[in-house]
């Protein structure tokens, strides 16, 4: 028989442990309501500061940045990329909706609109560039279709904007803009320059080709929102019973269409598409009229299982693709590793794994690797998150958490980077984190033509994801987006000490390479001589570079980086 004292401690750490546990559950509800609340609110400033939902040209493409470099501008950048995670977010947020039987015509409205929009771009895509054929709808698109006066008249994109000629410190609040940055690139198109006048002389392919054309990363982006779509929305959703402009009014039948004429596209170039003129897509100094299957910004050869089974997944339809291909399986990935440009080879290898579920024998479960390939730049909340949706993967404790502590370190007014030493913390300082490296992620962007207030797609993204991943209750979604939100506050997500290493030594090496020309640092392998050093000791720039100047000493020391990471 038990003795008293015995069934008293006992008695004493059940409650214990029920008020522990009650406590941890009442923790995360709030938390998982807060994150709702800020979830709303950069819908609120998406819609008011970063798109123009409509038809027209231009409208319902959104822009990734505020840009504060001269004039305030919006930036598209990678825009197919930014449509495709659009699309996503209203797909999840319309299952969202539904599945808690709340309101959701104008989700529907913005997602017709969103679909609407990219059809648009591969219409136009035969009229521009020099080719002067007529508008087909055929999977081969363009990234953008901005009219010159695209500000001047949509004049809602001001609307709630501040009128002031710099950025308000520490906020991802919106200023006015004067126009759109660029069609193209400085190097493939044509450019607007700081007073809003387009540049006359674009450089290379861009005296011909004025708008750029589709490309892998592009074409991934695209995917990732319609396979979303396929997912999440019903077969019967439409929008007012609207026709695309191939004729169809279902949302998820027209999502199917898109993805169906993409990889069909390329797979009529034997998986190396061209353009309209018979020239190989390339980047801009490589010929065009020869492929190089490594250097192809579209080559899709080497991964056209992949697409293969991306095209069955969304559509049901078999692609067929080049026999023993899967000898080839991860080559990009591994060689990017030792190549500039190693995080985009390897985030659209983790993309291509994860959209089409594609196992291999010869390594671990899809899953599995998705993982493994994705923990160096902290990216597997979202790249996991978005397997369990497409593909019912196994629930990952670790990396629920994990999302959850991303989620509520994101800044409430949306992520930002103004200069080097304002920006968002927590790893949100750049336009889309699970795109960029932890240099990016912790310090800001390395393009300097990108800084500014971000879009916060991958916030809202990463958000649904996680509620319809792991969510056991919508907690009342769509009517909190009415309720009086504060600016809660943030709980720090930190990184692991070699992770945070890693961050300064990117980002310094990012910052020589691209910001040089602004700083005039003379750099060799991110280390400054003890005079440099003693120069920018009253500046701010050096702590960019994680370097102190010790006065004592008279010597220049690396930060410590040990107390930053303390400090994330």
């Amino acid at each position: 028989m038990l003795s008293k004292k015995y069934l008293n401690t006992f008695l004493i750490q059940t409650i214990l442990m029920c008020w522990l546990f009650s406590y941890v559950g009442y923790s995360q509800q709030t938390d998982v309501e807060n994150n709702i609340l800020k979830y709303w609110n950069y819908r609120d400033r998406l819609v008011k500061n970063f798109i123009v939902v409509g038809p027209e040209s231009g409208q319902s493409l959104p822009f990734g940045t505020r840009s504060e470099r001269g004039k305030v501008k919006l930036s598209q950048g990678e825009g197919p990329i930014m449509l495709g995670h659009y699309i996503g977010v209203l797909a999840t947020e319309y299952k969202l909706l539904h599945q808690n039987k709340e309101d959701t015509s104008q989700t529907l409205k913005e997602l017709y609109y969103a679909l609407y929009a990219f059809n648009r771009l591969d219409l136009v895509a035969e009229t521009v560039n020099g080719y002067n054929k007529k508008p087909k709808l055929d999977g081969f698109f363009v990234r953008e279709d901005y009219p010159s006066n695209f500000v001047e008249i949509n004049p809602s994109i001001n609307e709630n904007a501040i009128d002031k000629k710099s950025f308000i410190t520490g906020s991802g609040k919106a200023l006015k803009v004067k126009c759109t940055t660029h069609k193209g690139d400085k190097f493939c198109g044509v450019r607007n320059d700081d007073n809003c006048k387009t540049t006359e002389n674009p450089q290379g392919y861009a005296v011909k080709y004025n708008h750029r054309p589709m490309s892998l990363d592009q074409i991934l982006g695209v995917l990732l929102g319609v396979s979303l779509v396929n997912t999440m929305v019903d077969e019967n959703a439409v929008y007012l019973d609207k026709q695309f402009q191939d004729n169809e009014i279902s949302i998820k039948k027209e999502a199917q269409n898109i993805a169906g004429r993409m990889i069909s596209y390329a797979k009529k170039y034997h998986w190396t598409p061209k353009e309209p003129d018979g020239d190989y897509i390339g980047d801009c100094g490589f010929n065009k009229s020869k492929p190089n299957f490594f250097k192809n910004n579209v080559t899709m050869l080497v991964f056209s299982r992949f697409f293969s089974k991306i095209g069955k997944n969304i559509n049901g339809k078999r692609y067929s693709y080049i026999p023993f291909i899967d000898i080839f399986d991860g080559v990009g990935s591994i060689q990017g590793d030792n190549l500039k440009g190693a995080f985009y080879n390897r985030r659209m290898y983790i993309e291509m794994m994860t959209l089409s579920n594609k196992d291999n024998n010869l390594f671990l479960s899809t899953a599995k690797r998705v993982k493994k390939a994705s923990l160096k730049y902290n990216w597997e909340p979202f790249y996991y998150s978005l397997g369990i949706l497409l593909h019912t993967w196994k629930e990952d404790v670790g990396i629920k958490t994990q999302t959850l502590q991303l989620l509520n370190a994101a800044p409430f007014d949306g992520p930002f980077y103004h200069g080097l030493n304002d920006f968002s913390k927590s790893g949100w300082a750049t336009k889309n984190r699970f795109s960029a490296t932890l240099g990016e992620q912790y310090n800001g962007s390395r393009f300097s033509e990108i800084t500014g207030n971000y879009i916060g797609l991958d916030y809202m993204l990463l958000h649904n994801m996680y509620l319809l991943a792991y969510g056991k209750s919508t907690l009342q979604y769509g009517e909190l987006k009415n309720k009086n939100a504060t600016n809660h506050i943030l709980k720090p997500y930190k990184i692991t000490q070699d992770k945070c290493v890693i961050s300064k030594k990117q980002s310094c090496k990012e910052r020589y390479k691209y910001y040089t020309f602004i700083y005039k640092l003379n750099l060799k392998s991110c280390k400054l001589t003890k005079k440099e050093c003693k120069k920018m000791a009253t500046t701010n720039v050096n702590r960019a570079f994680g370097i102190q100047f010790d006065p004592k000493s008279n010597q220049c020391k690396t930060a410590v980086f040990k107390e930053a990471c303390k400090k994330e």
